[in-house]
């Protein structure tokens, strides 16, 4: 990722239950994927809507700035980032870099083994990875996970995963094995165990945390899973994101804000001319959300107290991401990655990069 910096100055702690799988076949799909190896929520009271949205902050196009001679830290190009910041990019297909950006040092680059040819994810840290590679006339594709210094297979058949989303190093994933579905949990000792199994396909894993699981069907359902992964409700449309708080985002021709309780804010955005909602977060404390729809992100208010942010790029973008203090949206679309400061209403860094974007995340740090 090259360093080219732009600015617009306007602009729970248990684990759920889980039972320890002890059939013979488990060993098979675990020697199968390192076979294939590197290549590889109760009723529901009435719903509360936002109804008046405050003054929107729009961010005007991203002007260039002087660049400096010295390499910088994250926290010296973008004042009071709070994080360092990693990076997955893929180059044609053939390989993948991770990319550290500290906050007061240079960015620092190791290849990853396997090939850009799937999802990329890093987890609530930051410093955990699991990558979806696809294999030819394979079912699924195998599932690898670890930190970027030993990163490796852990599961074939994979069609699903999704990271804690409060733990650290702790990620659930779907498969399909001899037409039957299961769905489990695994931790930083990559010994998986099962939740829960089924004969009919009940969905991927959207997202999941202390509150339960998020099932995301192929007819368009969302459903809520319990601790325990008993079915606790089912909505239509498209999960997003989860918070530790129990909150999940749901888009359904238009965002709403779940809770496992059965709680149900309507989220008014601004992006009607702009089509579907690509992604969705709600920031670390709860309170904001960010939506990126295609071109154009609007960052929030949960609960309709606070300022709402309107930024334009000049091309799409699919992914979005929080810094640990609330306060910065990253971006990543083709050619840059964008950070927009809530804070200072919209204020926006570009960050160019000759390779795609796969994966960002931040990693928190302590007194920093």
């Amino acid at each position: 990722m090259a360093s080219d910096v732009r600015v617009v100055e306007d602009g729970l702690d248990q684990r759920p239950p889980v039972r320890r799988l002890a059939s013979a076949w488990v060993w098979l799909v675990t020697g199968i994927a390192v076979g294939l190896g590197f290549g590889v929520v109760v009723s529901t009271p009435s719903a509360t809507d936002v109804e008046e949205q405050p003054g929107v902050a729009t961010a005007p196009p991203i002007a260039p700035i002087e660049e400096t001679a010295n390499p910088q830290g994250i926290a010296d190009v973008i004042p009071g980032f709070p994080d360092a910041l990693v990076v997955v990019t893929g180059d044609d297909g053939q390989s993948l870099s991770h990319i550290l950006w500290p906050a007061e040092r240079d960015k620092v680059t190791r290849s990853l083994p396997g090939g850009d040819s799937g999802e990329v994810s890093f987890d609530v840290s930051g410093t955990w990875i699991a990558t979806a590679t696809h294999v030819p006339d394979a079912e699924g594709f195998v599932l690898s996970m670890g930190k970027p210094s030993f990163l490796v297979p852990l599961a074939s058949n994979v069609t699903s995963l999704s990271w804690h989303d409060e733990e650290t190093a702790f990620l659930s994933y779907t498969q399909i094995v001899d037409g039957q579905w299961l769905m489990w949990v695994v931790g930083p000792d990559r010994n998986p165990d099962l939740i829960t199994r089924g004969l009919d396909d009940r969905g991927d894993v959207a997202a999941w945390g202390d509150w339960g699981w998020a099932l995301q069907t192929q007819s368009g359902e969302v459903t809520l899973l319990t601790s325990s992964g008993e079915i606790n409700e089912v909505y239509e449309g498209i999960a997003l994101d989860s918070h530790p708080n129990g909150w999940v985002v749901i888009d359904d021709d238009g965002l709403m804000v779940v809770s496992t309780s059965g709680v149900v804010l309507a989220i008014d955005t601004l992006m009607d001319s702009f089509g579907s909602v690509k992604a969705a977060e709600l920031s670390p404390d709860g309170t904001k959300l960010a939506v990126l729809g295609g071109a154009r992100l609007n960052v929030l208010p949960v609960f309709g107290e606070g300022e709402v942010i309107d930024v334009l790029f000049t091309t799409e973008a699919s992914r979005v991401a929080w810094s640990s203090d609330s306060r910065f949206v990253i971006v990543p679309r083709v050619g840059a990655i964008i950070v927009v400061d809530t804070v200072e209403s919209g204020r926006t860094y570009e960050d160019r990069t000759s390779h795609r974007v796969l994966a960002v995340a931040v990693i928190p740090l302590t007194g920093s």
